[in-house]
């Protein structure tokens, strides 16, 4: 990542770990995302399809601050697909740019599973073929935030499901079920003002 974001131009990051051993443990926070850049967990060759085979596990850095899985600068369109995030301290992906997001599976984190927020205008995100759950947070929060959702579950998230404040949703074939909050909606909060 920290090659990516020195180079020119767009850039994609490739996986090709051995079999057996697809999990990545960081040793301290991933870099932030700063540039154009296509993360595809969908190029490990054992991947079929269907569920993400490359986990990116940041239950090694549960000591200290919070610590976010993916973080994507403000400006920056990137895409993030056939990834497992997970365990992270905080959210698993934070997001203050465009993103597009395919195949992955953001679990068990102690905040959001995917946060997004601008403070003025607004951000895109596209979710498609993913699941989140069992995430501290709302599975999904979005300020300011224009989600497009496709085929994505959300499921058993203490924060709620979907929270957008100021954006907009489009959610197709997708399931909100088992979530939990006692305020503003368990399954679904809109606010558009």
């Amino acid at each position: 990542m920290e090659e990516a974001n020195a180079l020119a131009g767009a850039q994609t990051i490739r996986f090709n770990l051995p079999d057996g051993d697809t999990v990545i443990f960081p040793a301290a926070a991933l870099p932030v995302i700063s540039g154009a850049v296509t993360i595809d967990g969908t190029s490990q060759p054992a991947f079929d399809g269907g569920k993400p085979v490359v986990r990116v596990d940041g239950s090694s850095l549960a000591a200290g601050p919070a610590v976010s899985g993916f973080r994507n600068a403000p400006g920056v369109s990137a895409t993030i697909k056939g990834l497992q995030i997970l365990r992270f301290t905080n959210h698993g992906i934070e997001n203050f740019g465009n993103l597009a997001l395919d195949h992955l599976e953001v679990a068990v984190n102690q905040a959001s599973g995917i946060d997004s927020s601008v403070a003025a205008g607004s951000i895109n995100i596209s979710l498609t073929n993913s699941t989140v759950f069992e995430n501290a947070g709302p599975g999904v929060n979005g300020v300011n935030t224009n989600f497009t959702m496709d085929y994505v579950t959300m499921d058993r998230n203490t924060g709620g499901g979907l929270r957008v404040t100021g954006g907009s949703l489009v959610l197709d074939h997708g399931g909100v079920a088992d979530n939990a909050l006692f305020a503003d909606g368990g399954g679904i909060f809109l606010s558009m003002a």
